[in-house]
């Protein structure tokens, strides 16, 4: 782990899951890089695969209108954020990975790591992903958090979104493995 203090970069503006939701902490002392995953929770972009961009969702009305959207939605898109600390190299970038969650979850979701995954730092919440072996490893688990419904009948994204703050919701009842698919 660096011994300076961190630095907020400027010129960074997350996009994606920025409501509490699981995080995946990996620090590579290699590469002085830390990632941050954050799996699913409210976004105020999504990703769009097909043109490679983030799209801000859309400020519809507002509470007293018969359409009211936020711009807040429920997210169940997987996205991890890369700070290089390497000097002279020092950036930030976003990625979004390429599968998503199986449903809108994961605000207030918690991830717990396997506690035989070696840590960063002893005692923190931070795996080592120099110390990972190659290939895919289960890490954790996501556990929690609220499970929502943010579309109409057919409960997809093709149709209409519910109103801002109606969205149907209940307590997750799924526990998810998360596995870090290390390639060197």
């Amino acid at each position: 782990m660096p011994a300076k203090p961190p630095v907020v970069d400027a010129t960074f503006e997350q996009k994606m899951n920025a409501y509490n939701c699981p995080r995946l902490l990996l620090y590579s002392k290699a590469s002085q890089t830390m990632h941050t995953t954050l799996f699913g929770g409210i976004s105020r972009h999504t990703w769009n695969p097909a043109t490679g961009t983030f799209a801000e969702n859309p400020k519809v009305g507002d509470k007293t209108a018969s359409v009211y959207l936020d711009g807040m939605q429920w997210s169940d898109q997987i996205s991890t954020i890369s700070k290089v600390m390497a000097a002279g190299n020092e950036k930030t970038i976003e990625r979004v990975q390429p599968g998503s969650l199986p449903a809108f979850l994961g605000a207030e979701g918690v991830f717990i790591p396997l506690p035989d995954v070696v840590r960063a730092r002893a005692g923190s919440a931070i795996l080592d992903l120099d110390a990972l072996p190659r290939g895919k490893t289960l890490a954790g688990y996501i556990y929690g958090g609220i499970r929502a419904y943010p579309y109409q009948f057919p409960y997809n994204k093709g149709a209409a979104p519910y109103n801002s703050g109606a969205a149907p919701s209940k307590p997750s009842d799924m526990i998810l493995k998360v596995f870090v698919d290390v390639g060197r």
